[in-house]
C-alpha cells in the first residue's frame, strides 16, 4: 500500500497536546490521524458524537443567567419555600 503526505493545520497548543496523549498511548500523531481515518470510513462518518455544548451559546448562557437572577431574587422574597438537604434528597430520593 503507497502512501502519501498530507498537511494538516493546527494550534500549536492543540498540536502539542495531542502529540503528547498520543506518545503516551504508545503511537505517533501519523498513527492516531490513520487511526481516525480508518475508523471514520468504517462508521462512514466521525465515529464519536459530535455535539454543540449548549453553555458555549451566548443565547443559551444569557437565557441561564436571567433565569438565575430570576431565582435569586425570588429566593429573596418574604413567602419564598427554603428547603434543607435533609428535604432536597428526600425529594430526589437520596
Amino acid at each position: 500500500m503507497s502512501t502519501i503526505s498530507t498537511t494538516i493545520r493546527l494550534d500549536d497548543n492543540v498540536k502539542r497536546d495531542f502529540e503528547t496523549v498520543v506518545n503516551n498511548l504508545g503511537m505517533s500523531m501519523t498513527t492516531a490521524i490513520t487511526l481516525f481515518a480508518k475508523a471514520t470510513i468504517k462508521h462512514q462518518g466521525i465515529p464519536f458524537a459530535v455535539t454543540l455544548d449548549p453553555f458555549d451559546d451566548p443565547v443559551v448562557r444569557e437565557r441561564i443567567m436571567q433565569e438565575l437572577k430570576r431565582r435569586s431574587a425570588r429566593a429573596k422574597e418574604p413567602d419564598a419555600k427554603h428547603y434543607t438537604t435533609e428535604e432536597i434528597k428526600k425529594m430526589l430520593g437520596i
